[in-house]
Parts: structure tokens; C-alpha cells; sequence
């Protein structure tokens, strides 16, 4: 008897053709799971980046504001 994962012509057996469809499914599913994390992880760091220059940034005018007169001389 013919214990093989396929048959005679190279098509799968049945029970082994539903492991195979459920494994490149889970497969395919972690992979698309794991990058939309990476881009969600991406985009998060992204945006603190920004938030974090803006807010340096704001520091800098502020202090700039709080320095210097109108006429142009620091304090």
C-alpha cells in the first residue's frame, strides 16, 4: 500500500491537503499579522519622533521668546 502524502498522479491525499490548506492559511495570516504589527509599530514610533521634535521645538521658540527682546539683544 501506498502510505506516501500523495497519490499515484502527485495530488494530495485528502487529509493531508487540508493540513497543507490550514498551514499556508495560518502561515499567510501570521505573516500579514506580524507586518501590519511592524507598520503599526512603524508609525507609532514614527509619530512620537514627531511629537517629541515638535515639542523640543516649542521649547526652543519659547525660550527664545523668553531671551530675547524685540530688539534683537538677548538677555
Amino acid at each position: 500500500m501506498n502510505y506516501s502524502a500523495y497519490g499515484e498522479r502527485g495530488v494530495p491525499r485528502f487529509p493531508v491537503a487540508i493540513y497543507y490548506y490550514y498551514y499556508y492559511y495560518y502561515y499567510y495570516y501570521y505573516y500579514y499579522y506580524y507586518y501590519y504589527y511592524y507598520y503599526y509599530y512603524y508609525y507609532y514610533y514614527y509619530y512620537y519622533y514627531y511629537y517629541y521634535y515638535y515639542y523640543y521645538y516649542y521649547c526652543q521658540i519659547g525660550s527664545i521668546f523668553q531671551t530675547e527682546t524685540w530688539s534683537g539683544s538677548r538677555g
